[in-house]
């Protein structure tokens, strides 16, 4: 390989750039005659004139400066790139097959036959300074016919990840170039890696999201600052026609998001090209399945934990990729019921009933954190559907003693606190480590109102709930903590606290407990 060491003289005259970027060749030809050495100057980003020749994709000018001066292929400008990576970025098909030829006939007319494929991939294979191929730089750009030419030449290309550690599949993935990572994927050594440990199937299963939701606070409060009659008013709206009345949100807009999402048949053929990548951690621990349960994706999440690898080679065992933890221990369950993904709970519940008593880091099991989250759904999904797998959860104690009715009344979370208090199998008199009890959480909470504490004392107390012996005597000297509720993004329902009937004997003892209880609330 002949290695560029080239002046660089910054200026490079204006009358040469012309030339060269509207392909004068009598222009260019004049001014080389004069000088010769005007093709070793450069641009204040270090661009050579056959960068300036592939930036406009002017091939012949292209061979005209190689015949001169053949160096100035592998040189490179101020961001490392030569003027491959250029004409790869901007999808100057005819430059890049250009280049692709000139290293074949320079080695062949030199009688260098072996050497012309080495000298080939060394040109197709240098990086610049993110360390990113040709190839990156045309799958970054939705360059098919290039990124075509390209693996075509050099395969191997493939496998090669930038600075940030992607690789043109992973890239192709994240944008949703479908046609193009299907293009990738026929190299049967083609690198799945991406940025932050993840891979291209972590990748797949986050795109197959419909992404137009996300758009939809945006585009409300763009329309507050401007109105859509005076969006409408816009000549360019009006010749498109493109503004249509779906609530007040340009019909277009809607239309750019909602094709572009990656189909479970995708991610079916990535999977089974490399089953291996369902297990892999991305920085936080978090496997394809924690994205999928995470984004409730359950046509995915059941596709996972019922694939089975053709290839004896390539099998993975599933059992243990669902019992995979984060960084925090959150196994896909948690996950779940974390976000509120009822569907991934049912098929969870059918398929992995053996992680449900897996605990976090903090030894909370997927009730506690749906509790603590909020989600009043997957409360009741989990008490009410899964009765047989949640006896062992409703009363079961994270490493702070709090059980999932606890963390629900530390929030003040009402519509699950009153889940918890109508379900006969939860505790309510028991306490946490600091030996506090359901009615002293409630009474200590800062944002319930007065009326909000009387009726879920009230009721609690009614269940079996008692305060604890700390809380009886106010000693002035306790630590004893104040609760604030964390938002949630489910509005919580105002209780509906039906009457109940009982003998005369049980109620003369509730209203004896409920004068108590009334004394500790208001104290």
């Amino acid at each position: 390989m002949q290695t560029a060491t080239l002046p660089k003289q910054i200026e490079m005259e204006s009358k040469l750039y012309k030339a060269v970027m509207s392909g004068d060749r009598t222009s260019f030809s004049e001014l080389i005659e004069l000088d010769p050495s005007i093709l070793l100057k450069v641009t204040t980003q270090e661009d050579t004139v056959l960068h300036v020749a592939a930036k406009f994709n002017q091939k012949k000018m292209a061979e005209e400066i190689l015949k001169t001066q053949p160096s100035l292929v592998y040189q490179r400008n101020s961001k490392g790139d030569t003027a491959l990576h250029v004409a790869a970025r901007l999808g100057s098909e005819e430059t890049v097959e250009f280049f692709i030829d000139f290293l074949n006939i320079s080695s062949a007319s030199r009688g260098v036959e072996k050497g012309a494929e080495v000298e080939e991939k060394l040109l197709l294979r240098m990086v610049n300074l993110e360390k990113e191929t040709a190839l990156h730089e045309a799958v970054k750009n939705d360059r098919y016919r290039v990124v075509k030419m390209l693996i075509k030449e050099d395969p191997g290309l493939t496998g090669f990840t930038n600075d940030a550690g992607e690789s043109p599949l992973f890239l192709a993935v994240d944008r949703k170039l479908k046609d193009i990572a299907k293009l990738i994927l026929q190299v049967d050594e083609c690198s799945f890696d991406g940025r932050n440990n993840m891979n291209a199937l972590h990748a797949a299963v986050v795109r197959s999201k419909k992404e137009v939701r996300k758009l939809f606070p945006y585009l409300a409060m763009l329309f507050m600052e401007h109105p859509p009659k005076a969006i409408a008013n816009l000549q360019a709206y009006a010749d498109l026609n493109c503004f249509r009345n779906i609530f007040n949100i340009p019909y277009i807009l809607i239309n750019w998001v909602l094709p572009t999402r990656i189909s479970k048949a995708f991610i079916e053929a990535l999977l089974k090209e490399h089953p291996s990548a369902i297990q892999k951690c991305d920085d936080y621990g978090w496997t394809p399945l924690h994205y999928a349960a995470f984004l409730g994706k359950s046509n995915i999440l059941n596709l996972f934990l019922t694939y089975e690898s053709d290839d004896e080679n390539k099998a993975v065992s599933v059992d243990s990729v669902a019992r995979i933890m984060d960084r925090e221990g959150m196994t896909i369950l948690h996950v779940a019921a974390k976000a509120g993904r009822v569907k991934a709970l049912k098929i969870l519940a059918k398929l992995c009933p053996d992680i449900w008593d897996m605990q976090d880091n903090k030894g909370r099991t997927a009730l506690h954190l749906a509790a603590d989250n909020g989600e009043v759904r997957a409360v009741e999904f989990i008490l009410i559907k899964t009765k047989k797998l949640s006896n062992g959860l409703v009363n079961e104690q994270d490493y702070e003693g709090n059980t999932p009715m606890h963390l629900a009344a530390i929030q003040g979370f009402q519509s699950i606190f009153e889940l918890f208090k109508r379900d006969k199998r939860v505790d309510k008199a028991i306490r946490n480590k600091k030996g506090l009890g359901i009615l002293d959480m409630v009474r200590l909470h800062e944002d319930l109102t007065i009326n909000e504490k009387c009726w879920m004392g009230l009721s609690a107390a009614r269940k079996g709930s008692l305060s604890s012996l700390e809380c009886t005597i106010d000693r002035k000297e306790q630590d004893i903590p104040v609760f604030k509720t964390r938002k949630s993004k489910h509005p919580q329902k105002l209780l509906d606290f039906a009457p109940e009937v009982h003998g005369e004997d049980e109620a003369e003892g509730v209203v004896e407990e409920i004068e108590n209880v009334i004394g500790k609330l208001l104290k």
